[in-house]
């Protein structure tokens, strides 16, 4: 009797798939079907590891994309592998300003785009002004500062997100000042 056996059902997990720095990722494979062996290829160019383990932890050293895939091996001899993306990269956004130049005193809109990762979300803010006021902390992706003194600077936010990434952004240069007195001819 000839028995034919198909592949093994398989799934591939992360405890995340993003970093914004360089860091450890737990990677785990589930099966319907007893794992015999599994091959973890973490797609950074480091060594296979082969090991009978269903949990694999990994660190990437480097910012980049990576496919990390796991090869598993049943008690028939059947395999399966499963790819997931990874990607380790710092947090990109930019800062609006409207109007980024108006005479004193000056109301003044700010507003960050920030690139989140699918499944993160923002935990809070921290905006500076550049004019010396204090800093404003919040929730919100945008705020109002009214600027009274002249002013040639920057504004920067600081955005943390919920799976701990930070990044500071800045606008582009920014010009308050007195309105011209009167013109004598």
């Amino acid at each position: 009797t000839i028995q034919v056996f198909g592949a093994p059902s398989l799934n591939l997990f992360s405890n995340r798939n993003y970093l914004c720095q360089p860091g450890a990722v737990s990677f785990t494979a589930r099966s319907f079907q007893r794992i015999a062996s599994a091959v973890w290829n973490m797609g950074d160019g480091s060594i296979p590891i082969t090991n009978t383990d269903t949990v694999f932890n990994h660190a990437y050293n480097t910012l980049g994309s990576y496919s990390p895939s796991v090869t598993i091996r049943d008690q028939n001899g059947c395999t399966s592998t499963a790819t997931i993306s990874m990607v380790v990269q710092p947090l990109t956004g930019s800062v609006n300003v409207n109007p980024p130049v108006a005479c004193l005193p000056a109301n003044v809109g700010l507003k960050v785009s920030v690139n989140l990762p699918t499944g993160d979300g923002i935990a809070g803010f921290n905006w500076t002004f550049g004019d010396g006021s204090p800093p404003v902390s919040g929730v919100a992706d945008s705020v109002n500062h009214q600027y009274t003194s002249p002013l040639s600077g920057r504004a920067s936010v600081r955005v943390t997100t919920i799976q701990g990434c930070s990044n500071t952004f800045l606008s582009d240069s920014l010009f308050f000042g007195n309105r011209p007195g009167p013109i004598i001819l």
